[in-house]
């Protein structure tokens, strides 16, 4: 197994390795990443993070857009606790995602380099401890996010970024 992209106290998470023909299938896709955070659920440590952009590709159907602005859309899933994932062959690996997803939550008016960095920034969170990707913190999650894409979109002068 490969070393984790993102370790904590809390949790690991491996960025997945898509290969060039599936994000070409796919060009709506964000980065997704793997996390294993077994502390955030009694019966499962696995979840999968994904987001996608809104704005219209050829051949892939019309965005579902339920927020006013919203350009992008992040998700958590967790991951059937009979399935371990391997962070080496994620993207060929099936994995069985629980439905419904802990998070849907869509981002207003940024960019894609802004969505993987607030994606990022999420994972960094809970693999530190200070979020979770439980369904039970879904509110709290959304208003990390938020303040998130809107600091990055919208950094203050002299502000680290």
């Amino acid at each position: 197994m490969r070393k984790a992209d993102i370790e904590g106290r809390f949790g690991r998470a491996w960025m997945a390795l898509v290969p060039e023909s599936e994000r070409l299938a796919k060009p709506s896709g964000l980065d997704p990443w793997l996390l294993h955070a077994p502390s955030a659920h009694p019966a499962w440590s696995w979840y999968w993070l994904t987001g996608c952009a809104l704005r219209d590709f050829p051949d892939m159907p019309t965005a579902v857009i339920t927020r006013d602005g919203a350009t992008h859309e992040m998700m958590i899933w967790a991951i059937h606790p009979d399935c371990t994932p391997d962070p080496d062959a994620i993207t060929a690996q099936r994995l069985s995602l629980l439905r419904p997803p802990n998070l849907v939550h869509q981002l207003v008016d940024i960019t894609d380099e802004v969505a993987k960095k607030v994606m990022r920034m999420f994972v960094h969170a809970i693999c530190d401890g200070n979020a979770s990707p439980d369904s039970d913190f879904m509110q709290m999650n959304a208003r990390m996010i938020d303040a998130a894409a809107a600091h990055f979109a919208h950094p203050r002068q002299g502000a680290p970024s």
